[in-house]
């Protein structure tokens, strides 16, 4: 039987490889063959050997991703020239064209598992690793410009607005911008004015919903930077805040855009600035007028100012939610309103005895009954 060896430069092929190889090629003569059952079931099936005398030529080759190339790695399943030892005897798997049998017992999902893998270690994984930093970027501006203005698909324009994002943060960690520049006001402004115009063009809320976000986090940096939290009264804290601040610039914003005529700048706009404004503004309020946020802080006078500011806005939002049908407003405002007042009761109610929390609980059950009757009683003006 005639052998034909080929041996492919490589640069995984080093001397820790080539006695494997050596070892390999020899063991059996070629005479005990065996394949693997597959990725999915265990083992090996061992098939007939070639006939000594045939003149047909058996090529060995050892491919990238086989783990002959791989150190101290436990291999899936076999390629088709790995030595593999079962029950006592050596066996080596090849690959012969001429051998109809052969090619027929080779299990389908292995074949294609198999060829998948050296497609991807030969070809799709190296080309990867060579594209350089730069064309990644323009590769990621050319597809969010795709997803962005060419496609008419909402979802697909809401992931193309993603991956501008994604390729704005590595323009900026390139240092595209300069060293001196502020990361979080320059992002949020350019964000923003993106996302609006994607908006605008596509009539695309969830874009609209980006575009607020990022307005919000630009207030944010302009609220902490000018120091307006400090001049009422927070000195600890600045995130909070001055999320809470941004928040309801963005419900004036949205209330405005509410009572002008729809328009192409209202339609992807007014919805979210109204839901983010309200759900941010009044989750703020909840940190900041809670008895666990003046623990921390220990400011009695900006805690009392802030029970008033919670209580007049949960107010302003059940009585001008109805009244300008504003159902954010009236929806998200409503419901944290009752919500404060859940909370200050628990913080005011005695919990230190048994009686007294027997009373508590059952003042908090009136309480619920009392909230659950008004709602009901004025069923109509809730739900327009």
């Amino acid at each position: 039987m005639g052998h034909e060896i080929e041996l492919c430069d490589s640069e995984e092929l080093n001397d820790d490889i080539i006695p494997r190889l050596l070892q390999c090629i020899t063991a059996g003569y070629f005479m005990n063959i065996a394949i693997s059952n597959g990725p999915f079931i265990a083992g090996y099936k061992v098939i007939s050997p070639f006939s000594p005398t045939s003149n047909e030529p058996v090529v060995a080759s050892v491919f990238r991703a086989s783990s002959l190339c791989l150190n101290n790695r436990m291999q899936k399943y076999v390629f088709f020239n790995e030595l593999l030892k079962l029950n006592g005897t050596k066996y080596i798997t090849v690959s012969s064209s001429t051998d109809l049998n052969w090619l027929q017992s080779v299990s389908r999902p292995w074949f294609t598992a198999v060829n998948g893998d050296n497609v991807q270690a030969v070809f799709v994984i190296p080309n990867l690793t060579n594209i350089s930093v730069d064309d990644w970027e323009k590769l990621l501006y050319c597809l969010a410009f795709f997803l962005m203005f060419i496609n008419n698909n909402s979802w697909l324009v809401f992931l193309g607005c993603l991956v501008f994002f994604a390729a704005l943060i590595l323009t900026f960690n390139r240092g595209r911008f300069g060293q001196d520049i502020i990361f979080e006001g320059l992002m949020s402004c350019i964000l923003f004015f993106t996302w609006s115009i994607v908006a605008m063009y596509q009539q695309n809320r969830e874009a609209g919903y980006l575009a607020i976000a990022a307005l919000q986090f630009f207030f944010n940096f302009i609220i902490r930077k000018e120091k307006w939290t400090e001049s009422f009264g927070f000195k600890n804290d600045k995130f909070i805040p001055s999320g809470t601040l941004s928040s309801f610039f963005l419900i004036m914003i949205g209330s405005l855009l509410h009572f002008t005529r729809v328009n192409f700048l209202t339609i992807p706009f007014t919805r979210p600035l109204l839901f983010i404004g309200t759900s941010v503004y009044f989750i703020g309020l909840l940190i900041l007028s809670s008895r666990l946020y003046y623990k921390v802080h220990r400011n009695q006078d900006l805690f009392y100012l802030l029970q008033i500011i919670t209580f007049l806005s949960g107010l302003a939002s059940t009585l001008f939610g109805p009244m300008f049908d504003i159902s954010f407003l009236l929806g998200i405002g409503g419901t944290m309103f009752v919500l404060w007042f859940l909370v200050k009761y628990l913080e005011i109610a005695n919990w230190e005895t048994m009686s007294s929390g027997i009373t508590s609980l059952f003042g908090l059950g009136i309480l619920l009954y009392v909230f659950a009757y008004f709602l009901a009683r004025f069923f109509s003006i809730f739900h327009r």
